[in-house]
């Protein structure tokens, strides 16, 4: 096990590393691999744990195997679209809370600003 361990540690060291690097599949499976087997072995060891052996951050570690375990890529982000509703910019309105917590709403822009002058 902790030939492994090392050998990943070793391709790990051989990447260039920083934010939005990717690793390539065939590596993120073998370290998914590794530490779904570490797990399993030692249950009370920990995401961060697992990372640090193969210089990974833990965090990055976790999602991967999460990825893994439900089949789809390590690196497999599901987005899609979504409705918005836009509202009507004529009947736009805004609401003043003052520092002491007192609150006004549904104003239109002149009656906001007509309410911060008397009070200012």
């Amino acid at each position: 096990m902790k030939d492994r361990a090392r050998t990943l540690r070793r391709e790990f060291g051989k990447r260039v590393r920083g934010r939005g690097k990717r690793f390539p599949e065939a590596l993120k499976r073998r370290v998914v691999a590794w530490a779904l087997e570490q797990r399993r072995a030692d249950s009370t060891a920990t995401w961060e744990q697992l990372g640090a052996q193969i210089l990974l951050r833990g965090e990055s570690l976790r999602r991967w195997c999460i990825a893994g375990r439900e089949g789809g890529q390590a690196t497999q982000t599901v987005r899609s679209l979504v409705p918005v509703r836009v509202a009507d910019s004529t009947t736009r309105t805004v609401s003043v809370v003052s520092p002491g917590g007192y609150r006004v709403e549904g104003l239109t822009l002149p009656e906001a600003a007509a309410v911060l002058r008397a009070v200012g």
